[in-house]
């Protein structure tokens, strides 16, 4: 029975409460609010990525804008100048003076 009572005190030992000491709870503490600050990061990042992916929509959006604008210029361009051309027949426009000089052919 001396060995039962002596497992008895070794297991009584290892049972009662060990108290951490300062430094390992501070580095402990350091862990975690390096992981909160981590998962913050990655919550701001993702936010980052939403605004972005916004502003890329709307780029892309006013991209389309703008190439609808630039195809209905071109078909006003082409209205005009076929105008132009029944009107004053084939020829030349000078732009900066406004003269046209129609081809004799």
């Amino acid at each position: 029975m001396a060995e039962e009572s002596k497992l008895a005190e070794k297991l009584e030992e290892k049972t009662t409460d060990t108290k951490f000491t300062q430094e390992e709870m501070d580095k402990l503490k350091s862990f975690q609010d390096r992981y909160l600050g981590a998962q913050a990061s990655f919550g701001n990042i993702e936010v980052a990525k939403i605004r972005v992916n916004q502003e890329l929509e709307t780029i892309e959006e006013s991209k389309k804008n703008l190439e609808k604008e630039f195809k209905e210029l071109q078909k006003e361009e082409l209205q005009f100048m076929d105008d132009m051309t029944k009107k004053y027949g084939d020829g030349q426009l000078n732009p900066s003076t406004g003269v046209f000089t129609a081809n004799n052919s």
